[in-house]
């Protein structure tokens, strides 16, 4: 995967911080689902992390499965 087919992904709303995050979620995540999906989900991640949505249980679990780690990273620039 190029940098330049991830970054092609990021939307016009979305400031630097919650990109980057997002975008690592994306890298994570890239060899394991079409991209149709992945964006879908990296979406939600988005929306639950960022936005205090939720989903229902199973999808919740999926979202936070694959992004593990990426939520501390979230944490960390929170605190600083």
């Amino acid at each position: 995967m190029a940098d330049k087919d991830v970054d092609k992904l990021r939307q016009t709303h979305e400031n630097d911080r919650h990109w980057q995050l997002r975008r690592q979620f994306l890298i994570n995540n890239w060899e394991l689902y079409e991209e149709p999906q992945l964006v879908s989900l990296s979406m939600v991640w988005s929306n639950v992390y960022f936005d205090g949505c939720v989903y229902q249980p199973e999808l919740m679990a999926r979202v936070k499965e694959m992004s593990a780690g990426i939520d501390k990273a979230y944490e960390n620039n929170d605190k600083s």
